[in-house]
């Protein structure tokens, strides 16, 4: 159902714009060479930065290293994110290409989508001092760790550190009265390593290197 849905949301959109480009305007602007190589230029780059900022991350230097790069300050699929860029690209996209409301709504989007991403840096960096005080609140020793948001939002995150031979884990909500992972609990960690399904190997988690 949600794909008839996105697809009839699409058609839709190509409908309106083939409206307005093949029967209702007259004037086009033409681009250049130049133009339209940086716009496939920092599409393309723009697009790799977005996913190594994921928790599930992505190969960056693929071809040369199957090791993926992630930062984990935002996840991989969140509506504060995507939503807000989204519905004023395309009302830009509605609107006639004279009109000047379309790079408006363009630099908007833009402005609000980049801001919502340094918001998830700061996030990210007071949560992992919060997990790193949780830890030595309780008296745990660790080799290194991990804090990642929970998916479709950056308020929940959830923290994992590496022992000799244990995880201990938890969560920690933003809207928290007291800025702690509370209940961590425990886990041995006899996993070796996590290989995914197309045979690359992600990372070593007896590595504390490769946190």
């Amino acid at each position: 159902m949600t794909i008839l849905i996105l697809l009839a949301i699409g058609i839709y959109f190509f409908y309106i714009r083939y409206k307005q480009i093949f029967q209702n305007e007259t004037h086009f602007e033409v681009a250049s060479i130049k133009e339209w190589i940086i716009l496939f230029f920092v599409s393309a780059t723009f697009h790799l930065v977005l996913d190594t900022l994921t928790t599930f991350g992505t190969r960056l230097y693929w071809p040369f290293s199957n090791t993926r790069v992630s930062i984990s300050s935002i996840a991989i699929a969140d509506p504060l994110y995507t939503i807000p860029f989204a519905l004023l690209i395309l009302g830009a996209a509605m609107l006639p290409r004279i009109n000047s409301k379309r790079r408006m709504y363009t630099y908007l989007g833009l402005a609000i989508s980049s801001m919502y991403l340094i918001l998830t840096f700061i996030n990210k960096k007071n949560i992992d001092t919060i997990f790193e005080k949780s830890l030595q609140k309780e008296n745990i020793t660790f080799q290194s760790y991990i804090t990642v948001p929970t998916i479709l939002n950056n308020l929940l995150w959830y923290g994992i550190a590496k022992q000799d031979s244990n995880y201990v884990y938890g969560y920690y909500s933003i809207m928290d009265a007291e800025p702690v992972f509370k209940n961590l609990a425990s886990i041995r960690g006899n996993l070796g390593n996590i290989v995914a399904n197309d045979g690359y190997s992600l990372f070593n988690i007896s590595d504390p290197k490769a946190w």
